[in-house]
């Protein structure tokens, strides 16, 4: 034993190891929010909401959010037709046997969006405040110091229990999803993006909307249901994101009314466009960008409206400082590194400044009544449109375009060449080989089976003019073979063809024979392949088909 000074004991204050305990964690408690060490995070800045990390449990989604007339009820299994609104599905379908489904790290994806999930206090306050209730423990032991020996254990020390209002998820999405024509191979990966979302438990509510870009003037949005809706759905004033999903490849975009549309959304929250093509692509649409470097004005608030986003900077060939006219919407690719930081920058987290490629609406450099990029070079010779997309398309597109200028655009063989050139159907490449001018919807089509009829096929020419610039004969050869594995049976002209690929005698066709959209679709590569160098004869039967 020490003969120092001893410390008055708990005793004499009336106090045992239970009130020792209790007094030692609330300061504990007390220090981590006072070091900014605490997982319950009041934010950075003394302006912003109380914000909590997503549960552990992914079934926890929080409260239901209320119904209105605007949203749709949701369900746990919803298919892409019945949430993608689309008068054009039906009249054009996307030359696969399989859509496209595919999002790429869909952890990376969800971690990007969770920066929108914010909580704030809503309704009674009926929930029991475990901070607050310790702090009147506190005040109620120590004003209790004074009593004598023996009054704290007769009489105890009042607990006053501290209430709160629940935290509620409050940022409401709205995706808008373009459902113009270009967007044909792009549908699948919209949908897995709103099954996504809606499944997250990040958000308030999710809602779906869809507009038709190759419509000019303000959209005409639409539900599920193919009724018309608004934008924000009445009765809702907590923070709102609105997400337009698209491929940049409408004529709507280069339209004064329909960025006018755009602009004034802006104003009661925040808008951003999500790009579906690959960046390298972005050129070949109607959205211009800049890269720009902005900020937010002070205050800012968590999904603030676009009208306060101020250019710092710009990165630009022109190398002008042009001051904005209209507002600044981010274009973001479906990257998770460039959603996670639009995410920080618009929920005011840790990010007080963004670069990002931006538009800017209205545009007072948009051509009033811009042409479709495929119209423009639709006018083109095929010649000449054959040679710009050489120059243009990356070069898996162009090697794509190759192999499908050997074999008909029948679903099942686009899908079955895309897993052989590219290793899997890319939206990002089929978009850009079909809507590059080369390709038209196809006048003829297949009765006897009107569920995966040929309803696209290339130019008059450019078969020919693609393949005499990039076939080789081995792999017009392979791909003939393809298209005759997966069509075997439909025609007696892939039972000849199949012959004349493995070198055996075929006799003379009866005239007629063979269905125009087959023989039309690969009489070129019949001819590029080396193949009619042989079996002159046959092949000029079925050639006669086309001219009769």
């Amino acid at each position: 034993m020490s003969g120092g000074r001893q410390g008055p004991s708990l005793a004499e204050y009336g106090l045992d190891a239970t009130d020792l305990a209790d007094a030692v964690h609330l300061a504990a408690v007390m220090k981590q929010a006072a070091d900014g060490t605490s997982q319950l995070s009041y934010g950075h800045l003394s302006h912003l909401p109380f914000t909590e990390p997503l549960p552990t449990d992914p079934g926890d989604r929080g409260p239901e959010p209320e119904h209105d007339a605007n949203t749709e009820p949701e369900r746990q299994e919803e298919s892409p037709r019945e949430e993608v609104p689309d008068p054009l599905r039906a009249a054009t379908v996307a030359p696969l046997d399989d859509p496209v489904h595919h999002l790429d790290d869909r952890s990376a994806l969800l971690s990007a969006f969770s920066l929108f999930n914010l909580k704030l206090p809503q309704g009674r306050a009926d929930h029991l405040d475990l901070i607050d209730t310790a702090r009147n423990y506190a005040r109620a032991l120590l004003d209790t110091a004074h009593w004598g020996a023996g009054e704290r254990r007769s009489a105890g020390v009042p607990v006053l229990p501290a209430l709160r209002r629940g935290a509620h998820r409050a940022v409401r999405l709205t995706l808008v999803v373009d459902t113009g024509v270009s967007m044909l191979f792009q549908r699948g990966v919209a949908d897995e993006l709103t099954r996504l979302l809606r499944r997250s438990g990040i958000f308030h509510a999710v809602d779906l909307l869809g507009f038709d870009s190759h419509r000019q003037g303000a959209p005409l949005l639409v539900g599920p249901d193919g009724r018309p809706r608004h934008l924000r759905p009445a009765g809702h004033n907590g923070p709102h994101v609105t997400l337009i999903v698209t491929d940049g490849l409408g004529t709507a975009w280069g339209d004064t009314g329909f960025q006018s549309w755009i602009a004034r959304a802006a104003r009661g929250g925040a808008v951003a466009v999500l790009h579906l093509l690959r960046p390298q692509l972005w050129q070949r649409g109607s959205i211009r960008t800049v890269p720009t470097r902005i900020r937010a004005s002070w205050p800012a608030s968590p999904a603030g409206p676009n009208t306060g986003y101020v250019r710092e900077r710009i990165r630009s060939d022109t190398g002008g400082e042009e001051r904005p006219r209209g507002t600044l919407v981010p274009v973001l690719p479906m990257r998770a590194a460039a959603l996670h930081a639009w995410a920080s920058f618009t929920m005011v987290r840790n990010r007080s400044r963004l670069w990002v490629h931006a538009a800017e609406y209205p545009d007072s450099g948009a051509r009033p009544t811009p042409s479709p990029p495929e119209n423009e070079e639709g006018v083109l010779p095929e010649e000449e449109a054959v040679l710009r997309f050489r120059r243009t398309a990356s070069p898996e597109a162009f090697e794509l375009a190759v192999a499908l200028a050997a074999v008909p655009l029948h679903p099942a063989v686009v899908s079955e060449v895309c897993r052989d050139v590219l290793g899997r159907a890319s939206p990002s490449e089929l978009t850009e080989v079909f809507f590059s001018g080369l390709v038209r919807l196809a006048e003829g089509v297949l009765e006897e089976d009107p569920l995966e009829e040929v309803r696209w096929d290339f130019r008059s020419g450019v078969r020919a003019r693609l393949l005499a610039l990039g076939g080789q004969v081995p792999e017009i050869r392979r791909m003939l073979r393809l298209a005759v594995r997966v069509l075997d049976g439909r025609d007696p002209w892939f039972d000849d063809l199949a012959r004349m690929l493995d070198g055996e005698h075929v006799g003379i066709p009866a005239a007629g024979s063979g269905a125009r959209v087959w023989v039309e679709a690969m009489l070129p590569a019949v001819e590029s392949g080396a193949v009619a160098r042989r079996y002159r004869a046959p092949v000029d039967v079925y050639a006669r088909t086309l001219r009769g």
